[in-house]
């Protein structure tokens, strides 16, 4: 008869939730707790809830909290009722012995008895969370309030290191600074491959550009590349090195230093300067090129003017045209020096000398061909208007015009008053 017990009585007199003292429970001879509450009817009665301690701390250790979790559930006097460690609890005695409970104290792991020591002192009314250490590392807690019947209150404990928490975060970053390390080891070998089909290519440019710089214009050192810009940017400089090689053929190389060293100047306008013209023709030329074959002339005529180019270039001259066999050049623009009358009175003469000398090359390898006349030279120094006239936007030069001329120069010289009378030299 349930009647005398003392859950009973308690809860048939309100209706009440009642949570008891643990006692020996006689059917089983262990600890337990019962619950009671009354419910009405025709008869009423009152029902009632035996836990074990045992299985209450079996309910605590199914709890997943963390890994290094410690559960429990204890009174007012610090003595245990749970643990998520069912063992702990009565230390495997049986039996009406209440004095036989553990106290938080007693165990070995000090982390509740630290957390109950945290806990505010008077009693506790509501959820409590703290953070404590215990041998120098961090626990999280949390402590709740359970009533009993008797008016004691007693508290669920919860504790957990805080590495519980913030270690997977810990080793996630481990394992990705493992794993970026690894895959940085492994992508080197293909950043060093890459890096080269990137940085071999501008090496090359750049140093194609050192030596166009220093206006090694010789073929070769051509750069290619599998990146498109680079490729694109390789056969720019290409074209322009292949430009400045023919622009070279007909201006000297001290004048083409200074101007990709940026002495001359491009703007529009003129000024009155002294220049020296030189002319050049071959006597009988036009009557000769009627009994040649075109081919033959041209390759004639081509020998003859590489030997007129190099004789000018070498005394610092600009050539502006070829017109038939005749070669028009001038000193004095666009660089004027000291001495440009002397470098075409030079020239002239070199012309001449090199002229002698290609008449008696060609009659020595084919004599049955007409003679190449002799090389007359005339040279002119006096007062020009010089500069750059035109639109601003400059159109292509043609090969008649020459490679390098200051547009407009080559006819303006044919209507400004030269006070001089012409020197031949031959």
């Amino acid at each position: 008869d349930p009647r005398p017990r003392p859950w009973f009585g308690t809860a048939f007199a309100d209706s009440a939730r009642h949570v008891t003292e643990p006692y020996t429970f006689a059917s089983y001879d262990t600890l337990g707790i019962t619950m009671s509450r009354r419910f009405g009817g025709e008869k009423p009665g009152v029902f009632g809830l035996d836990l074990t301690l045992d299985s209450l701390s079996d309910f605590l250790a199914e709890q997943s909290v963390s890994p290094e979790a410690t559960l429990a559930i204890v009174d007012a006097e610090g003595r245990l009722l749970a643990h998520a460690d069912p063992e702990l609890v009565l230390r495997g005695q049986r039996g009406d012995a209440g004095d036989r409970r553990v106290h938080v104290s007693d165990l070995e792991d000090h982390v509740l008895s630290r957390m109950r020591a945290a806990l505010p002192k008077g009693g506790l009314r509501r959820d409590t969370h703290l953070r404590f250490d215990v041998d120098g590392r961090e626990y999280l807690g949390a402590a709740s309030p359970l009533d009993t019947a008797s008016g004691a209150v007693n508290l669920l404990l919860v504790a957990a290191p805080v590495s519980d928490f913030i270690g997977p975060i810990e080793r996630i970053q481990r394992d990705a600074l493992i794993a970026g390390g690894v895959a940085l080891l492994l992508a080197l070998p293909v950043i060093w491959l890459v890096s080269r089909r990137i940085a071999a290519p501008l090496t090359g440019l750049a140093a194609e550009a050192y030596r166009i710089r220093r206006l090694d214009l010789a073929p070769g050192g051509e750069v290619h590349s599998v990146i498109l810009e680079i490729d694109r940017l390789a056969r720019s400089i290409s074209r322009m090195k292949g430009a400045l090689r023919i622009f070279a053929r007909y201006v000297p190389r001290g004048l083409l230093e200074e101007i990709m060293a940026g002495s001359a100047s491009a703007e529009l306008g003129g000024e009155r300067r002294p220049v020296t013209i030189l002319f050049s023709d071959v006597t009988g030329f036009t009557a000769q090129s009627e009994t040649i074959e075109p081919e033959e002339l041209m390759a004639r005529t081509s020998l003859y003017f590489e030997e007129m180019t190099r004789a000018i270039s070498e005394h610092g001259g600009v050539i502006d045209k070829f017109v038939g066999d005749a070669v028009v050049a001038f000193w004095g623009a666009p660089i004027a020096r000291p001495d440009d009358g002397e470098r075409a009175a030079r020239a002239g003469y070199a012309l001449w000398r090199a002229g002698e000398a290609f008449r008696e090359e060609v009659a020595a390898m084919d004599a049955t061909l007409p003679k190449i006349g002799k090389t007359r030279v005339g040279l002119h120094y006096g007062e020009a208007v010089v500069g750059n006239f035109g639109g601003e936007k400059l159109r292509p030069l043609t090969n008649e015009e020459g490679a390098f001329a200051f547009r407009g120069f080559t006819s303006l010289f044919e209507y400004v008053f030269f006070p001089y009378t012409w020197r031949c030299l031959s």
